[in-house]
């Protein structure tokens, strides 16, 4: 289980802050603890006052050169007022390199007001992250043109998907390929669900002759769900209603899809375009524990939070809710834009 979340559920339940730091210090002593937990255990021992606590293991720790919080470190001796010597950073530093855990030391902010050497080593892991970022953006926008090419609906359905939830900031760049293939998408959906002995009349549509041209694409995709049986295919259904901004039937077509993280995830992004935020709180709060094992989830459920703190007009707590997602994740670049842009409310988020 992610620490974070144990955390959580125990300060819900009104655990005292004493209790649950005893209990993370027996946790952080397990053999097969995760790094990140042990980061984020030592995180809360800190904040909490145990500093001499969290500063125990660290003897243990450096003899075994093991999952050693780094970044930690420098900071209890913060908290004291005690400035370490700039060797003794720098051996800190060469440790942490020769356990390949450098970035997470060099992001100690306290780090680039040493000197103008630290600043710089910084600066190079954020160039080295963005590289590193973008590369990943290409390679997925590399399968997104493959699989539209070679027609694998399905594979480039799920490669959209994710490049949106990932880059939600960049949809303009995938614009060309979801407007593209989703009248083949549709055709294929029809084609695959479509009984031998149905005549074509049966998908016959009444549309108006005076509506709109995205109110006929509405129209003619309630029809296609009406006359789909195979739930499996009404998420196909459901992305084509948000390709098209149709918030409203995409959220009614996913009810038909099994309960997984897609279909939560689908929930919660149609009722915030929706602006209906009490709706979606309900539903992170009714989900959230369904699916706490998927972290990518999770920090979308994080961000989402956010969102509906920004729409009820809570802005220094979405603020916040930010800065923990951040904490977490200070690579999560629609987080970071939203930040921004709710410290200028006319951007609009």
């Amino acid at each position: 289980m992610h620490l974070e979340l144990y955390i959580q559920n125990k300060l819900k339940a009104g655990t005292e802050t004493k209790v649950l730091a005893m209990s993370l210090l027996e946790k952080i002593t397990e053999k097969n603890i995760s790094q990140k937990n042990i980061e984020i255990a030592t995180q809360f021992l800190i904040r909490s006052g145990f500093l001499k606590s969290a500063f125990m293991q660290y003897s243990v720790r450096f003899k075994e050169k093991s999952k050693i919080p780094w970044p930690h470190f420098i900071e209890i001796f913060n908290r004291q007022n005690i400035s370490l010597p700039e060797s003794i950073i720098e051996l800190l530093y060469e440790g942490s390199k020769e356990c390949k855990q450098s970035p997470s030391l060099l992001l100690h902010p306290s780090l680039k007001n040493i000197d103008s050497k630290w600043a710089e080593r910084t600066q190079r892991l954020y160039r080295y992250k963005e590289k590193k970022w973008l590369e990943k953006k290409e390679r997925l926008l590399s399968k997104i043109e493959f699989f539209y090419n070679e027609q694998l609906l399905s594979d480039l359905n799920d490669a959209i998907d994710k490049f949106n939830r990932i880059y939600p900031e960049a949809k303009d760049d995938i614009k060309k390929y979801t407007d593209s293939y989703k009248e083949d998408w549709a055709r294929e959906v029809v084609k695959k669900n479509k009984p031998p002995y149905v005549k074509k009349e049966t998908f016959s549509l009444e549309i108006k002759e005076d509506s709109d041209d995205l109110a006929l694409k509405k129209q003619w995709l309630t029809a296609l769900l009406e006359k789909t049986p195979n739930s499996a295919s009404h998420k196909d259904i459901t992305v084509l209603f948000i390709m098209i901004d149709g918030f409203e039937e995409a959220y009614q077509a996913i009810q038909h899809h099994p309960e997984d993280s897609v279909k939560t995830w689908i929930q919660i992004e149609c009722l915030l375009e929706l602006e209906k935020f009490l709706e979606a709180n309900e539903l992170i709060k009714s989900k959230k524990q369904d699916f706490k094992e998927d972290k990518d989830l999770q920090l979308a459920i994080l961000y989402a939070q956010a969102r509906i703190l920004l729409g009820v007009g809570k802005v220094q707590q979405a603020i916040r809710a930010l800065d923990t997602l951040l904490s977490i994740d200070p690579f999560y670049r629609s987080a970071a834009s939203l930040k921004n842009r709710s410290h200028n409310p006319k951007a609009g988020y």
